[in-house]
């Protein structure tokens, strides 16, 4: 179960559909204040992450992030964002930022690695967020086009 949240009605489906079509079940929300009233709710499941935009009227993404880390460090954040870089204040924010516009190999790719990690390490693994060291950027069979960067070696998920 994956959590999406964005604001921008296309992108969000887009999102929901390439998840759906490969298999992934998710659920999503059009703003940081929909997602944190569905946490205290009863109906809340608990995902293998959480992909959230940053830019968004009202709550930011990013104060989405530091509000629900003070209340459940477990959660996964993966930061899907316009911005062209990580600002130095948001390097903790998220285990991965996938630069806009992104293609759908590569948020399969990042949902098949997450679950990969949830079932070898469990829901509360702190391994996949370590702030540690630098961001690096992982190629795709298509180049360029899909951009994404996570935290040390998270994807690899040190199962090797």
């Amino acid at each position: 179960m994956f959590h999406i949240i964005e604001d921008a009605h296309d992108l969000r489906e887009a999102v929901v559909d390439i998840f759906q079509y490969h298999g992934f079940e998710s659920i999503s929300f059009d703003s940081s204040e929909q997602y944190l009233g569905y946490l205290t709710s009863p109906d809340y499941m608990p995902p293998i992450a959480v992909f959230t935009d940053v830019n968004m009227p009202g709550m930011s993404g990013y104060e989405m992030i530091r509000a629900i880390s003070n209340l459940d460090q477990t959660l996964k954040f993966v930061v899907m964002t316009s911005e062209t870089g990580i600002r130095q204040d948001h390097t903790d924010a998220a285990c991965i930022y996938v630069a806009k516009p992104f293609c759908p190999t590569a948020l399969i790719l990042m949902a098949e690695r997450l679950i990969r990690c949830h079932d070898s390490y469990g829901p509360t693994a702190s391994h996949a967020c370590v702030n540690s060291g630098a961001w690096k950027e992982f190629p795709t069979a298509i180049g360029g086009a899909c951009r994404y960067r996570c935290m040390d070696d998270m994807l690899d998920c040190n199962t090797e």
